[in-house]
C-alpha cells in the first residue's frame, strides 16, 4: 500500500492538502464504487484496495488520453517509477 503514502518529495507536496478519511469516501463513492454507507462500512484492507484500485485507473486512464508520465507524476504527487509501473 505504498502507493498510499509515498507523495513526491518537491516543495509543492508541502502545500498540498491530503485527503481525509470522510473525503476518501466520498470521493470512492462518487466514481462508482458503492453508496457512502458501503464504502464508509468498508474494512481498512479492502478500503486501501479500493483506494490503490482507483489510483491505478486514474494513472492509466490520464495516459491514455495523452497524458505524459511526467505530468501525471507532477499531477498526482507521485514518484515518476511509480506511474511507470501503473502504465
Amino acid at each position: 500500500y505504498g502507493i498510499l503514502f509515498e507523495g513526491g518529495n518537491t516543495e509543492e507536496s508541502d502545500d498540498r492538502i491530503s485527503m481525509g478519511m470522510a473525503e476518501s469516501v466520498i470521493g470512492l463513492s462518487g466514481k462508482g464504487y458503492g453508496d457512502l454507507e458501503f464504502v464508509g462500512s468498508l474494512n481498512l484492507i479492502d478500503f486501501f484496495n479500493l483506494q490503490v484500485k482507483n489510483i491505478k485507473q486514474l494513472v492509466q486512464e490520464s495516459f491514455a488520453k495523452g497524458a505524459s508520465r511526467e505530468t501525471i507524476a507532477k499531477g498526482m504527487n507521485m514518484k515518476l517509477k511509480t506511474v511507470y509501473r501503473l502504465c
